[in-house]
């Protein structure tokens, strides 16, 4: 081969090259996920629950204590309802004469919160993280019904609520919708799976004057953990929260398999540009 179709085939070979790079390190991406949701998930079923006052210092765990405000936050409000909650899940659906029921649109978000045991307590901020809760009420609007005023308002100010196509189609059409809500409200006994860290917890604690609780100086941090789960239910042996994270470690599983394959594709077809090229470049 020539110098000239050496430098040709190794300039038409690097973009290839380039993008099998790419798609390979969105498949080691993929795998990685998956991993750390397979290991978080065994890890949060096998570990048993502590209190606040008997958290580690460092690491992941699984927390159990009462659920009150944080002094600085406090609660936020449910779209749906309009109650003052620690946290909510919402959904709404549509049904059409084509597909049936729907989903519109979907969330949720939990605001910072302390954990309370019976001696201690620490802080946890969630990162807007959707507590694991049932929607458990649930109400059907028909087509010429419409949610009240306030209620579509807070629906609009919900955290990562955005208007997209899907949503303005359903705004044309007119058929029933149904909405379901679910709330974590103060008080309620909860177990949160998350990393712990030390030195900032619950600044200053609390103003209730309780000489027996303890501020134990920790906090659980959403941001920073591998996994974040808050839950009402105990995350031992399998739940419905474990069967949703094998669907989405499947999904990740199936995406890193599907763009191995194609960043192979484009390595390889790289590849048997560039040997030839670079042998000319050489003289062998």
């Amino acid at each position: 081969m020539s110098l000239v179709g050496s430098i040709v085939f190794i300039l038409f070979a690097l973009p290839f090259l380039a993008i099998g790079i790419f798609v390979l390190s969105l498949s080691a991406a993929s795998f990685y996920t998956a991993w750390q949701s397979v290991r978080s998930t065994v890890h949060s079923s096998v570990t048993d629950p502590v209190s606040p006052s008997e958290a580690p210092d460092s690491g992941h765990a699984v927390v159990t204590g009462r659920v009150t405000p944080h002094p600085q936050s406090g609660h936020t409000v449910a779209p749906f309802s309009g109650t003052d909650a620690i946290g909510y899940q919402y959904q709404m659906d549509q049904q059409t004469d084509d597909v049936g029921w729907w989903t519109v649109v979907d969330g949720g978000y939990t605001a910072p919160f302390e954990l309370e045991g019976a001696v201690g307590r620490l802080t946890v901020d969630p990162d807007g993280a959707a507590p694991d809760i049932v929607r458990d009420s649930k109400s059907t609007l028909e087509g010429d019904q419409e949610l009240p005023p306030r209620a579509r308002e807070r629906l609009g100010e919900c955290e990562g609520f955005e208007f997209d196509s899907r949503q303005l189609e359903a705004r044309a059409v007119d058929e029933p919708r149904r909405y379901e809500e679910g709330v974590l409200e103060s008080g309620e006994t909860v177990y949160v799976y998350g990393k712990i860290t030390s030195g900032d917890g619950v600044a200053g604690g609390s103003d209730s004057g309780d000489d027996n609780e303890q501020v134990t100086g920790k906090r659980i941090d959403g941001s920073t953990s591998r996994m974040f789960r808050l839950q009402r239910n105990s995350p031992e042996g399998i739940t419905p929260e474990d069967k949703q994270e094998a669907k989405s470690v499947g999904q990740s599983v199936f995406i890193g398999l599907l763009t191995l394959a194609f960043g192979g594709i484009f390595v390889g077809v790289a590849g048997s540009m560039l040997v030839p090229a670079v042998r000319g470049l050489i003289g062998i």
